[in-house]
């Protein structure tokens, strides 16, 4: 079970990266959200309420369809 966990979760994290380009919101944003000065650019840019936004939904909706289509534990195989 530990296994297929951890390779269903490389594939969601694969094919997250494949549609976003990245799983690193230094890379996404362009700017680095660790430091103070970083989120105040990205606020600046509105960066959150688009860039951001654009990602979370983007990523829900993969988990959603990986979540439809998983065989867990009482599923059919």
């Amino acid at each position: 079970v530990k296994e297929r966990t951890y390779t269903a979760v490389r594939q969601f994290i694969d094919r997250a990266e494949g549609d976003l380009g990245s799983s690193s919101c230094l890379q996404l944003l362009g700017v680095d959200i660790h430091s103070e000065a970083g989120r105040n650019e990205a606020r600046r840019r509105n960066l959150f309420d688009t860039v951001c936004y654009d990602c979370v939904l983007k990523v829900s909706r993969l988990l959603k369809e990986a979540l439809s289509n998983h065989e867990g534990p009482g599923r059919p195989s």
